[in-house]
């Protein structure tokens, strides 16, 4: 049950006309002064949406600070000729790796917004002053170069500019409480100003400021990023607060949980403008053309769509403590419900099981994700722990595999101390099996490898090894030399002074200011073309019905005239999702190529990189758009597959041989990511969402991701929204309305092949 109270803040912040009514719009006003140094000009435009953007209040709220990046956007501050500059960049690279990105082999993303956990336990304990105080005493060190020893500036001069908005609230709340006469309601307005006296500059001292404290680093953390900062394991973080405040008489766990909840409602009014008017990727600051040739192209997200409706806010729920025991406490409980009561999208919760987690705590995951709104996702701490612990030099401390969370959507990393670059790269394997098959090229334009044509299955195969590990070597080599250059245009100094290391070293997080600091490499359509290399090991070499040449010939002719053929490839040749040990074989050659080449990269700075079996959900479409027809009957243009799944319409053995395949190789090989994403009917009871979790739990999956949910229904949700307006999927790392998405994510995830 949610309190009057709550319901009035819900609504309001789940409707746009009531959102845009208390928090509107506003242009921020800076002219960048182009004798100041990059950096500085950032400075002075966060400076500004600090100084310039409008304090109000959301009626019923105890929890001060509405607003944020899309409400506020921080103004530009780079000048017309660095613009250029990043445009002209190209001109530095190799051909070979504008052409592979022109061809969506893969998508390098030289700077990637967001995608951290800030360190909130720090935060709490310190405040702005012992984050200041260290940064300051960091500046005495007389061996700082120049950039150390401007960062450390610049950060410190941001964070002066909160504690003037935190001032200019203070001094809001105290107005309002002037101007009204109702007693109850001026000393509510009085309590807000005096808990913002206290925090975020203080050490947190109750739940009531814990909570203030964590949403205003974040909401002002957001305008020097963007909103896609993770919570990391928050219900341990404010555990101590909610009890000591019980336990003292301070709170009624009646009033904790309705200052958790208004918490909780902080994070839907952005959300409710990306869902209701949409949200483009990142175009630069000037217009850009659609090619590899043009530096800014190489700043859009490529990965998501123009409505898309993540805000990647993930809250990590449960796991096990310091000594290996349960965590699970009090606030995982209330931080799950508070999903449940309030119906929300963000934050997203993943919750982390181990041996030890609380059963009835299990259960009610299960019977959360019944109700059909796709959340919590669940993660094995297991597998997540032996991924870690499989990194190259094994670095992290045994506290750090066990606090384990999830950045941006589903990459697990150590929350408060981990860069790890989660969204870059997204190799095109479906299109890699058409370079292979044309020994190098794709409609006749060379973009691989020249390598003679295969005799046998074996040398097929690894053919196919040697294209994907080349394609991972241009990527490596496009992004090494892409870093360094971007990283002079482009930061976040707030943000990473929020990740532990950034202060010690003196150096902005994607420098490699953290203390555990990494890239990743993802990929994308791994079922079509394991499907894809099984068909030919079977049409050409093992049963001889068509040569190579024959193959290929019908493939580039997108199957015209050989419905027939396209069909026996369609239901005829193994395919990967039914338990089939031969093609599962060749997904397992795959992944542990992939993941084996990827560990043996190094990034610009020498540090390593972590491999993802993780496609995110616009990739699946775009690299299928310019992806050749394929062997397993995929006609060309049509979407590949997604995460580690079978590809669509493929599964013919039933939920348990889909299982089996997609557990039939080591999850913990891919450390930034191994989703399972499975969808339901709308009537599976809780216990079968029960035993499928055990299943892949017990055979080391590493993430479980559930839509419970009518396919007929999403059908009728497509011709009638309005009717439909609460039906939740998960997309992919994220839930969302389906009525929110376009048509072309819908259409995809009714093709998906897990409807049981």
């Amino acid at each position: 049950m949610i309190t009057e109270r709550i319901r009035k803040i819900r609504d309001i912040s789940a409707d746009l006309d009531q959102v845009l009514k208390y928090i509107p719009f506003q242009k921020i006003t800076y002219v960048p002064d182009p004798a100041d140094s990059i950096m500085v000009r950032f400075q002075k435009a966060f400076e500004s949406v600090m100084d310039q953007a409008g304090v109000n209040h959301i009626p019923g709220s105890r929890i001060a600070g509405n607003g944020g990046e899309k409400f506020y956007a921080r103004p530009a501050y780079l000048v017309e000729s660095e613009i250029k500059e990043m445009q002209d960049y190209p001109k530095r690279c190799r051909e070979e790796i504008l052409e592979s990105i022109n061809e969506e082999m893969f998508y390098i993303l030289p700077y990637n917004a967001g995608h951290v956990i800030e360190d909130i336990p720090t935060t709490l304990q310190e405040g702005i002053s012992g984050i200041t105080d260290r940064i300051t005493g960091r500046l005495e060190d007389p061996s700082l170069n120049e950039h150390q020893r401007e960062f450390l500036q610049v950060s410190l001069a941001e964070w002066n500019a909160v504690r003037r908005l935190v001032k200019r609230h203070i001094d809001y709340y105290e107005k309002l409480a002037e101007e009204t006469a109702d007693e109850a309601q001026k000393q509510e307005y009085l309590d807000i100003a005096q808990t913002l006296r206290e925090v975020p500059e203080h050490p947190a001292k109750s739940f009531r400021q814990a909570l203030q404290s964590v949403w205003f680093v974040y909401y002002c953390s957001q305008m020097d990023d963007v909103a896609n900062h993770s919570l990391g394991r928050l219900d341990q973080y404010l555990i101590e607060y909610y009890r000591r405040d019980l336990e003292n008489g301070v709170l009624t766990k009646e009033e904790a949980r309705e200052f958790l909840y208004d918490f909780w409602l902080k994070y839907t009014a952005g959300y409710t403008v990306s869902e209701k008017m949409g949200r483009s990727s990142w175009k630069g600051v000037s217009e850009y053309s659609e090619d590899a040739h043009d530096g800014l192209y190489w700043l859009v997200t490529k990965i998501i769509d123009d409505r898309h409706v993540d805000d990647g806010q993930t809250v990590n729920l449960s796991g096990m403590d310091e000594y290996g025991n349960d965590a699970t406490n009090e606030l995982s409980w209330m931080m799950l419900e508070a999903v449940q009561d309030l119906n929300s999208i963000e934050p997203k919760p993943v919750v982390k099981f181990s041996e030890k987690t609380d059963p009835a705590f299990r259960e009610f995951c299960f019977k959360m994700l019944a109700t059909g709104n796709g959340f919590p996702a669940v993660a094995y701490d297991r597998t997540c722990i032996k991924a870690l612990k499989a990194e190259p030099g094994n670095h992290y401390s045994e506290k750090d595999v066990i606090d384990n969370c999830h950045i941006g959507c589903i990459e697990p990393a150590v929350p408060g101390k981990a860069y790890v670059d989660p969204m870059s790269a997204f190799i095109n394997l479906s299109k890699v099996f058409s370079v292979t098959m044309n020994q190098g090229s794709v409609y006749g334009k060379k973009i691989g490898l020249a390598l003679p044509q295969a005799q046998s299955w074996e040398e097929f195969l690894q053919a196919y090894l040697r294209q994907m590990d080349h394609f991972i070597d241009l990527y490596v080599e496009g992004t090494n030399q892409a870093n360094p250059f971007f990283n002079h245009y482009l930061f976040r100094p707030i943000t990473s002074t929020l990740v532990g290391g950034c202060i010690d070293k003196a150096l902005p997080v994607d420098e490699g200011g953290a203390v555990h600091w990494s890239k990743s490499i993802n990929c994308c359509g791994l079922a079509t073309a394991a499907d894809s290399l099984m068909a030919v090991k079977q049409i050409v070499f093992d049963k001889k019905l068509k040569t190579l040449d024959e193959f290929n010939d019908i493939l580039n002719r997108n199957f015209e005239g050989e419905e027939k053929f396209r069909q026996m490839l369609l239901n005829r040749v193994p395919r990967y999702g039914n338990g089939d040990a031969e093609v599962d074989g060749i997904v397992s050659r795959i992944v542990e190529e992939y993941c084996a080449h990827v560990y043996s990269c190094r990034t610009h700075n020498g540090s390593y990189y972590r491999p993802g079996l993780y496609s995110f959900y616009a990739t699946v479409r775009r690299q299928g758009s310019v992806t050749p027809a394929t062997a397993d009957g995929r006609r060309r243009g049509e979407p590949v597959s997604l995460n580690i799944a079978p590809g669509h319409g493929s599964i013919r053995s039933g939920l348990t041989g889909a299982l089996k395949s997609i557990t039939g190789f080591d999850h913990s090989l891919a450390a930034n990511a191994c989703p399972i994403d499975v969808q339901l009917s709308g009537n599976t009871p809780w216990q079968v969402i029960g035993y499928i979790s055990d299943y892949i739990e017990e055979r080391g999956g590493m993430l479980l991701q559930v839509t419970v949910a009518d396919r007929t229904d999403l059908l009728a949700a497509q011709k009638e929204p309005e009717s439909y307006k609460d039906l939740i999927v998960r997309v992919t790392g994220f839930s969302a309305r389906f009525v929110a998405l376009d048509k072309e994510t819908q259409n995809e995830i009714l093709q998906r092949s897990y409807w049981a």
